[in-house]
């Protein structure tokens, strides 16, 4: 299956991944397949701290490993120097920027992608503001084709739903988190609270 074959099932994916998680990650693993990539790394930082909040890799790599990158390497990773300089919604390969001297020397490259059978990659700058900062990244092993005009312009196409469904995700979790809050005020109400709906149907009720 072609890659413009695959847009439509991927952005149904990606908006399924609004309220499942899998979904969401699915949705990126399948832009992953239609790239020939290993796999892809998704990272959310806090806007202003630049702490972890969120974090899926997918190809082969094990668990330790992933942890290692985000403790270790991260900090020196030199995709993320030029991440950073980024908008929200471009795309960029790190060919881009990266020559192959610096590639044949920097330890994420030497010691964590490439031994571990990825190493091209192709990463988005989903968003970049004062709460959420989001990158992914798509990768490809070292022998495979270089990251040509097709692909940008494949990413390209699905960018704005990436970067939509991301939004619409993060609200999701955020309305969960508030409900959650909210009904858990209610069971320290003293007093007997019921929440119903338009027909008068109870949804919830205290316990008092």
């Amino acid at each position: 299956m072609g890659k413009l074959s695959d847009i439509d099932s991927i952005i149904a994916l990606l908006y399924d991944g609004v309220i499942n998680s899998g979904d969401w990650y699915d949705g990126l693993d399948a832009v992953a397949q239609a790239f020939g990539s290993v796999g892809f790394h998704y990272m959310a930082q806090d806007g202003q701290n630049a702490a972890l909040l969120e974090a899926m890799a997918t190809f082969e790599l094990p668990a330790a490993k992933v942890h290692e990158y985000e403790t270790h390497y991260m900090q020196d990773d030199p995709r993320m120097a030029v991440a950073l300089r980024q908008p929200a919604g471009h795309s960029w390969a790190d060919h881009d920027y990266l020559d192959k001297k610096l590639v044949s020397r920097a330890p994420i490259y030497t010691d964590l992608l490439i031994p571990n059978g990825a190493c091209h990659t192709l990463a988005l700058r989903i968003r970049a503001d004062t709460e959420r900062s989001e990158f992914v990244g798509f990768l490809r092993p070292a022998d495979a084709p270089l990251i040509d005009e097709e692909d940008r312009q494949f990413l390209q196409r699905l960018t704005p739903h990436i970067q939509r469904a991301s939004m619409l995700r993060t609200r999701m979790a955020e309305l969960a988190r508030h409900a959650a809050l909210g009904l858990s005020a209610l069971e320290h109400v003293p007093q007997g609270v019921a929440v119903v709906d338009g027909q008068g149907r109870i949804q919830h009720m205290n316990r008092v």
